[in-house]
């Protein structure tokens, strides 16, 4: 997976050099979380978005995986925006009225932008 950032958006793409499934969370992490420090990345996490895609090639397993890594960066820092674990965040029921301010205060501010792209055909 190789990574092209723009302004206020993260490109994952398929093919070309890979990006190892945990280095990707991280990045995605350091890319929701710049806050404009590094002026090549994401300005806001408000305006950040992860775009993803993928090659017909890519195998379903793959697909979802990357996925998987990418909800997980989001629920990563939403967990740090309210000073919890990730384990915790994970548990927040969104029936309980105080979980539910928790969760509406986390998707505030860090809301989930994932754009997948149509895949392409190599």
């Amino acid at each position: 997976h190789v990574r092209s950032r723009r302004q206020r958006q993260m490109c994952i793409r398929d093919r070309d050099d890979r990006m190892d499934l945990l280095v990707l969370r991280k990045e995605a992490i350091k890319f929701l979380t710049n806050n404009g420090k590094d002026p090549k990345s994401s300005d806001n996490p408000k305006k950040a978005i992860v775009s993803y895609k993928a090659d017909r090639g890519t195998s379903y397993e793959m697909y979802i995986n990357v996925l998987d890594e990418l909800k997980a960066a989001y629920h990563t820092v939403r967990a740090q925006e309210l000073g919890i674990s990730v384990e915790k965040y994970l548990t927040l029921n969104k029936e309980d009225k105080e979980d539910k301010k928790l969760l509406k205060k986390a998707s505030d501010a860090y809301p989930m932008q994932l754009s997948i792209a149509e895949p392409t055909s190599y």
